[in-house]
C-alpha cells in the first residue's frame, strides 16, 4: 500500500496529532511558493505565454501565436540540528541521542509547465493558457546510525515533524487579454483550476510528546501517514502600460488565493497505528486557507534611435519590480474526522481555532478537532532588481539579484516547512536561433539565511489539540535551479 521509500520505515503506533506538519516543500519564495518558469522573464513586463500567471495583462502585448516549454531543475540541500534542550521528558543516552544531532536531506526536484498564447491572426485579444505548478515540492531525509535498541532513530532526529513527503498544487489555467488601439494599454483575466495534493509520513506519540521508549526495552514511537487532496479554482487580474513609447513600461497582478477567500478542504485517508493497537485509517478533512499574491514590476530601456525618434537597436533594460503574499491568511491546518460533520456542518465550522491555537469563547462547535497545526505566519515581500544587456537582435543576457523575506516566525518554525530570509542570484541568456525558436537559460543561486531558534519553546506552549515535539534548533538550507526554457512563435 506505501510506496517503497515508506515501505523501509514500516508504518507503526502513531497518532493523528501533528501530521500536517510534515509537509514538504523547497520554498523557492516565502512560504512554499515554487514558481520560477520563465527564469530570468518571469516579471509583470515581460511579454510571452508565462505572463497568464505572472500578468494576465501583459499577455496583451503578444503578436502571433506562442508555445513555451518550460522546465526547472532544483538541487536543494538542507540541514537540521536538533538540541538536548529540545526534547521533552527524562532519556537515557540511547533515547537523547536518537533525538538529537543532525539531519540532513540533499534531494533533486524538476517542476514542469507548458504554455501558449495566440492574437487570433492579427487581433487585439490574446488568448492563453498554461499548465504550471505555483506551490509546492518534496522532500526525503537522509537516513542515520541508529542505536541497535532504536531502530527508529535511523529516519533521523527531524523525524517528528517530517520523514519524507509531498505537497503540490498544478494549475490549469484559462486566459483572455485586450489591447487598447494606440497599443499600449493591456488588460488580462485568468481563470485557473488547481489540483492540491499533500502525502506526508512523520513520527508521533499519543501525546505529541518526542520519547522513543514507553518502559526499558518497550517502543512507543509511531509514524502517521496522511495523504489528501483538493480541486480549487482561482483567478488572476493584471494590467500592462507603455507609459512612455518604446522607453517605460508598467505591469501590476494579482492572483486570488483558490476559491477567492483563500480556504481549501483537502479530503483523503489518514492512517495511524498506536502502540500495540491495530492499524487505524480515518477519513479526514485537512483545513486550511492559502495566499493572495499582489505583484508588480517597471521595465526602462535604453535604445538607440534614428533622427525621427525611431528605434533602431535595443540596447539595455533596467527592471524593478516585487511581490506581497498574504501568507498570514496561514493562521494554522485543522484535521477533522468527515464522521464528525453532521446535521450540515463544515469543515470551517468545525475548526473555529485562532492564531494562538485557542478556540475563541462562543466559537465552540462540539466537533472534536483530530489535531490543529498552528502556523501563525506573516505576509511575504520581495524585491527584484536586475536588467538585460542586447548584444545583438538575437543575444540577451539577464541578471538580477533579489530579496524574498522569511514568513515563518520562530515559534511555528520546523524542518517540514523551512522559510528564511534569503537572497536570489540570477544569470540568464536568451539566444533567438531562428525566427521561429528562441532558447532560454537561466541559473539561480538562492541563498537562505542560517536561523537558530535553540531555546525558543516552539510548539509546545500551543494547549491540545495543537501540541507536537518542540522544533528548536538550528536551520540551514541552500537552493540551485537551472531553468531551461523553449519559446516557438509562429
Amino acid at each position: 500500500m506505501y510506496r517503497s521509500s515508506l515501505c523501509r520505515r514500516a508504518l507503526v503506533a502513531a497518532t493523528a496529532a501533528g501530521v500536517v506538519a510534515s509537509l514538504a516543500g523547497s520554498a523557492l519564495a516565502g512560504g512554499f511558493s515554487s514558481a520560477r518558469f520563465g527564469g530570468a522573464w518571469n516579471t509583470p513586463t515581460h511579454v510571452n505565454a508565462a505572463s497568464i500567471f505572472y500578468n494576465p495583462g501583459a499577455m496583451g502585448q503578444i503578436r502571433g501565436n506562442e508555445v513555451m516549454l518550460d522546465v526547472s531543475l532544483v538541487y536543494r540541500s538542507a540541514s537540521y540540528l536538533r538540541p538536548e534542550s529540545a526534547t521533552s521528558g527524562q532519556m537515557d543516552g540511547n533515547e537523547m541521542a536518537a533525538n538529537t544531532g543532525e539531519a540532513t536531506l540533499s534531494n533533486f526536484i524538476y517542476s514542469p509547465m507548458a504554455g501558449f498564447a495566440t492574437d487570433l491572426g492579427g487581433s487585439r485579444v490574446v488568448l492563453g493558457g498554461a499548465f504550471y505548478v505555483p506551490f509546492g515540492g518534496q522532500a526525503v531525509w537522509s537516513r542515520t546510525d541508529a542505536p541497535d535498541d532504536i531502530p527508529w532513530a535511523a529516519d533521523g532526529p527531524q523525524r517528528w515533524f517530517t520523514i519524507d513527503g509531498t505537497i503540490r498544487t498544478m494549475a490549469f489555467s484559462l486566459g483572455a487579454a485586450v489591447r487598447t488601439e494606440d497599443n499600449r494599454f493591456s488588460f488580462g483575466l485568468a481563470t485557473n483550476l488547481l489540483l492540491s495534493s499533500m502525502s506526508t509520513v512523520r513520527a508521533r506519540n499519543s501525546n505529541g510528546d518526542d520519547d522513543v521508549l514507553s518502559a526499558p526495552g518497550i517502543i512507543q514511537e509511531g509514524r502517521s501517514w496522511l495523504d489528501v487532496s483538493s480541486t480549487d479554482i482561482s483567478i488572476g487580474l493584471g494590467a500592462y502600460y507603455e507609459a512612455i513609447p518604446n522607453r517605460l513600461y508598467l505591469g501590476a497582478s494579482w492572483q486570488s488565493a483558490p476559491n477567492i477567500t483563500g480556504y481549501q478542504n483537502l479530503e483523503g485517508d489518514l492512517i495511524n497505528e498506536l502502540g500495540s493497537d491495530p492499524r487505524q485509517v480515518q477519513d479526514v478533512i485537512v483545513r486550511q486557507r492559502m495566499p493572495h499574491t499582489i505583484r508588480w514590476g517597471l521595465a526602462y530601456r535604453f535604445n538607440d534611435e534614428d533622427e525621427d525618434g525611431n528605434v533602431v537597436r535595443q540596447r539595455a533594460e533596467v527592471r524593478l519590480s516585487g511581490d506581497i503574499a498574504t501568507w498570514n491568511n496561514m493562521a494554522s491546518q485543522c484535521i477533522v474526522e468527515r464522521s464528525q460533520l453532521v446535521d450540515g456542518a463544515t469543515a470551517r465550522d468545525a475548526c473555529p481555532v485562532a492564531a494562538d491555537g485557542t478556540v475563541p469563547p462562543g466559537s465552540e462547535t462540539g466537533i472534536n478537532i483530530v489535531q490543529n497545526l498552528v502556523r501563525d505566519w506573516r505576509v511575504g515581500y520581495s524585491f527584484r532588481l536586475g536588467g538585460s544587456y542586447f548584444f545583438s537582435d538575437r543575444f540577451e543576457l539577464a541578471g538580477s539579484l533579489a530579496y524574498d523575506s522569511n514568513v515563518i516566525p520562530d515559534r511555528t518554525l520546523d524542518p517540514a516547512l523551512m522559510d528564511m530570509n534569503k537572497i536570489l542570484i540570477e544569470l540568464g541568456a536568451r539566444y533567438r536561433a531562428t525566427d521561429w525558436l528562441a532558447l532560454n537559460f537561466t541559473f539561480n543561486d538562492i541563498v537562505y539565511l542560517a536561523r537558530d531558534t535553540t531555546g525558543n519553546p516552539s510548539h509546545t506552549t500551543y494547549p491540545a489539540p495543537n501540541t507536537q515535539p518542540s522544533a528548536a534548533g538550528e536551520y540551514r538550507q541552500h537552493i540551485a535551479l537551472l531553468n531551461l526554457n523553449f519559446q516557438f512563435l509562429f
